[in-house]
């Protein structure tokens, strides 16, 4: 007190105001020693902030609430939560998990056709996907995470069971490979890049026409229009 007095010329009213209101608060006990006064903390509030410290340094408080979250960290939650829309809402049609997993806000930066490019257009594309093809389901093949965009390359299988692009449904099996990337945050999918091998599937369910020969550009392909 003495020191606070003396150094920072801090008036002897205004320190005293503020020991009080310490003391009032609980958070201290007041000593005092002729001219000075100490200003100790109790015990019990010693106590608390010591468990509080070795909490926040076993860092399990800190992981669940979002702070000091390491990038190794925020790459394993991105590729966990890519995983889960893989396997769970395309894999098993589980749409509660679509709401959990994707962000209001989220936004396809590679739309397919007659698609909007927001939540409510990405959950039509899959409803349309899994309507076409009822046992849709994906191989992943590996993720390759930076901070929180997750890259992850995969095969999709199904059974064409309903119409798809046009094409009726002909009962075959098909596969095709997929390479995409989701942005994760705070365990929200916001954003997403694509690219998928349609033109393979299109070929195995007969949706594809080859060029006649001799036309102007043979490197331009049809799909098949029903």
């Amino acid at each position: 007190m003495a020191c606070l007095l003396r150094r920072h010329q801090v008036s002897a009213a205004t320190l005293s105001h503020h020991a009080n209101e310490l003391d009032n608060s609980g958070l201290v006990e007041i000593v005092r020693h002729g001219r000075f006064v100490h200003l100790v903390l109790r015990p019990d509030v010693w106590q608390a902030y010591v468990k509080r410290l070795s909490d926040l340094i076993d860092g399990s408080e800190l992981l669940s609430k979002g702070y000091f979250v390491s990038q190794q960290s925020v790459s394993d939650e991105a590729k966990a939560v890519a995983r889960r829309n893989t396997e769970e809402v395309q894999g098993k049609g589980r749409f509660d998990v679509f709401d959990e997993l994707f962000a209001d806000n989220f936004t396809d930066h590679t739309p397919q056709p007659n698609t909007t490019p927001d939540k409510a257009g990405v959950r039509r594309l899959y409803t349309y996907i899994r309507a076409a093809f009822p046992d849709f389901h994906a191989e992943i093949h590996w993720q390759l995470a930076d901070g929180d965009r997750v890259t992850t390359y995969k095969t999709y299988h199904g059974t064409h069971e309903g119409p798809f692009l046009g094409v009726a449904p002909t009962h075959r099996k098909i596969h095709f490979e997929t390479v995409d990337v989701m942005r994760v945050q705070y365990g929200k999918i916001t954003d997403h890049w694509g690219v998928g091998n349609l033109l393979s599937l299109m070929q195995q369910i007969g949706g594809w026409a080859q060029p006649a020969e001799g036309s102007d550009d043979s490197t331009v392909s049809s799909l098949r229009r029903s």
